[in-house]
């Protein structure tokens, strides 16, 4: 038996594998000591039953996903919002460092997937599909390059670089989770207050006050940003080069959140922007 399921059902099983995941985190205080989000512990329990249920064959489900790339272009522009150049400036050394380092990490990381491949026998594009395509690039890029792996004979690479991205969203969160707050404890960074110049960072902070007056013109903000993102897209595309849906949207937002820093000429509604951003990861990731 097969259960096709249109896009307001998904949405709406999307929100009760959420309130699931929400519900079993506040019951199991070992979830929410290693930091598991929410999404993952009830997305991975939906998982497993739909995929008992196709195993067993007592029912298949098939999902109209259409509303979860809408929820992860949200998510992209929202986090293209964030980028201000006078808080990276503000960084110095250390933001180069960090950024040297991620480079090196995303490297090593198609080095090590396309070595593996090698030692297996099989396709070293297959060994990039489960590289930083996947596993950095998330979902949007992932589908993405599959076709263009397809393209190369990589039958069935759009669905191996979605499933790896998959893989890594639960696995990074599952690991990040535990990771990030032992090394909050072992450090004491809770305990710890640096005295410094922080006016740049205090007054980010302000601009993210939340007023409920301001979410219409957050979401306003937002449908521009991926508006002008689509042309932005397209011009990308000339270039012959491959990019994710997302990022010409991205560009858009970091542009519009630095003219309106700029210039002052522009109030970009960060606060909100960041709930509605987060809204739409939990729904994306449910």
């Amino acid at each position: 038996m097969i259960i096709e399921l249109d896009m307001y059902q998904t949405l709406a099983i999307a929100v009760v594998v959420l309130m699931l995941g929400k519900f079993l985190r506040k019951k199991c205080s070992l979830l929410e000591k290693f930091c598991i989000p929410a999404p993952v512990v009830g997305g991975v329990l939906f998982a497993v039953f739909t995929c008992v249920c196709y195993v067993t064959g007592i029912v298949e489900f098939t999902f109209d996903d259409i509303l979860k790339e809408v929820c992860m272009v949200f998510f992209f522009t929202s986090v293209g919002f964030q980028a201000n150049l006078k808080v990276l400036k503000s960084g110095g050394k250390s933001m180069l460092v960090f950024l040297s380092l991620v480079i090196a990490l995303i490297l090593a990381q198609n080095f090590l997937a396309v070595g593996l491949s090698n030692v297996m026998r099989i396709s070293p594009l297959v060994g990039l599909c489960t590289g930083s395509i996947s596993m950095v690039g998330g979902h949007g890029t992932a589908g993405a390059f599959g076709p263009v792996l397809e393209d190369f004979g990589i039958s069935g690479a759009t669905t191996l670089c979605t499933a790896a991205a998959t893989y890594g969203l639960i696995a990074g969160s599952m690991i990040g989770g535990p990771i990030g707050r032992r090394l909050i404890e072992k450090h004491k960074l809770l305990d710890t207050v640096v005295q410094e110049d922080d006016s740049l960072l205090v007054e980010e902070e302000i601009k993210h006050e939340r007023h409920a007056s301001m979410y219409p013109s957050a979401v306003f903000q937002l449908i521009i940003a991926i508006g002008i993102g689509t042309v932005v897209s397209k011009l990308l595309s000339l270039t012959g080069m491959t990019f994710p849906i997302y990022i010409g949207a991205m560009i858009a937002a970091a542009c519009m959140r630095n003219i309106g820093e700029y210039t002052g000429k522009i109030t970009i509604y960060m606060g909100e922007i960041n709930d509605i951003g987060g809204i739409s990861l939990s729904l994306f990731l449910g």
